[in-house]
């Protein structure tokens, strides 16, 4: 079957199943063939978390955690966002910078902008990169991502931290 297919389509194969075709029924087929897809994005989703991960600690163009994540959004650094599915959190937040400042501050402590609390800030995150046009990807069961504070990004660049404190 596969020496018929184009070889960009070839190329683009992930899987094998191997298959009675006269006994397998097409849900059969379909069981096995999201099992191989489920497994793949397992992988995608572990290396792209591991990779800003490691980009986040070595100072690339990776941020992990709550608060560097936002401000990052805040800045429209955000080219992928991944959020671990379970993490909801609710927080003070500044609405001029992204900042999370102590609880019940009168102002933001970084930019003296208003401050307002949200019951989830994470769906608050994933409503900013959704606007920037920043991929987003839920993981679930990510142990280093939850010790990470649950929420991770590549960035699209690097803002300099003046840039950053003074915007």
């Amino acid at each position: 079957f596969e020496n018929h297919l184009h070889g960009s389509l070839r190329g683009r194969l992930i899987g094998r199943i191997a298959a009675d075709l006269r006994a397998a029924t097409p849900q059969d087929i379909l069981t096995r063939s999201m099992e191989i897809v489920e497994a793949r994005e397992c992988r995608e989703k572990r290396t792209l978390v591991e990779d800003i991960l490691n980009q986040a600690k070595q100072g690339g163009p990776g941020v992990s955690g709550l608060a560097e994540t936002l401000q990052a959004l805040g800045l429209g650094q955000v080219h992928t966002l991944i959020v671990d599915e379970t993490l909801h959190v609710s927080a003070w937040l500044c609405r001029n910078c992204g900042a999370l400042p102590p609880a019940e501050a009168a102002s933001c402590p970084q930019c003296q902008g208003p401050v307002e609390r949200l019951e989830d800030v994470v769906e608050r995150a994933v409503e900013d990169a959704i606007r920037d046009n920043s991929q987003i990807r839920f993981v679930k069961e990510n142990e280093p991502l939850r010790q990470a504070g649950g929420i991770a990004a590549l960035l699209r660049f690097r803002a300099s931290k003046s840039f950053a404190l003074s915007s």
